[in-house]
């Protein structure tokens, strides 16, 4: 199952999509980056075929630092911080 879970960054909170397959022992990882729009459906559907291949997935917004009610589009356009 899939969970937007916050992580501590400098300045700040960083979300990340995080889903993990059920098992017991430690296994591979994915560090997932999102294309576009965000995480969108596409992106979603991506990590769901991951995890049922085994890995858990991880996609960061990177784009946690711009304000969250700019489109994604803008986002793309700005000076790195």
């Amino acid at each position: 199952m899939a969970n937007i879970v916050k992580f501590r960054v400098p300045d700040g909170e960083m979300d990340v999509y995080l889903s993990a397959p059920v098992r017991r022992a430690p296994g591979p990882a994915i560090a997932l980056m999102f294309h576009r729009t965000g995480i969108d459906d596409f992106t979603k559907g991506v990590v769901d075929r991951l995890v049922s291949a085994g890995y858990l997935v991880a996609v960061p917004n990177i784009y946690h630092r711009c304000p969250s009610g700019m489109p994604i589009i803008e986002r793309k356009v700005l000076e790195p911080i």
